[in-house]
């Protein structure tokens, strides 16, 4: 329903079937996907921290305060943060890889 919303008004099949579809080199493999898989990671911790930085106080005096207020009075918080904390990890591991 999404799709054909969207599809009606901006047309990108043809597009993206164009830009998707093209051979790969014979020597292409799964090495070659961490770059991408690294681009991912980082955009997804560039959002989570951008939504976390929106209510966090980084001030000795306002930093537990602010903590305690995302935990107690916003929904889903904890997947923000667990987004943001295994983001940073994955990152460390995709690098290394």
């Amino acid at each position: 329903m999404i799709k054909n919303f969207v599809n009606r008004r901006l047309p990108l099949g043809p597009a993206l079937r164009s830009f998707l579809d093209k051979p790969q080199p014979p020597n292409v493999g799964w090495l070659h996907t961490f770059g991408s898989a690294l681009l991912f990671l980082l955009v997804v911790q560039v959002l989570s921290g951008g939504v976390l930085l929106l209510f966090y106080a980084p001030t000795p005096d306002h930093a537990w305060l602010s903590l305690s207020y995302l935990a107690d009075n916003l929904r889903s918080v904890h997947l923000v943060r667990s987004l943001h904390f295994w983001g940073a990890t994955l990152i460390i591991v995709a690098a290394t890889l």
